[in-house]
């Protein structure tokens, strides 16, 4: 267990710093529309928050309505465009 506590490590980060991107993005005076904020860090996946790039398939229309209709179907909810 211990050993795999510190293979983790690297990926892992406390609860407050996992919502400084959002605090950051909800109260940055320059936040950009549509901007991303994520941790600055190793690999992006820890750290304080910095701007970041989105990852391609972010701005994919077609993936996201895939994504929405699947959402509305395991949740039984529909929701009205």
């Amino acid at each position: 267990m211990k050993l795999s506590a510190l293979a983790m490590y690297p990926l892992l980060q406390s609860a407050a710093m996992g919502a400084e991107p959002t605090l950051m993005a909800a109260t940055l005076k320059d936040a950009k529309p549509g901007g991303y904020y994520g941790p600055g860090g190793f690999a992006e996946l820890r750290g304080h928050p910095v701007e970041s790039k989105t990852a391609p398939i972010a701005d994919d229309v077609a993936a996201a309505r895939i994504l929405f209709d699947e959402l509305e179907r395991m949740s039984g909810i529909r929701f009205a465009l």
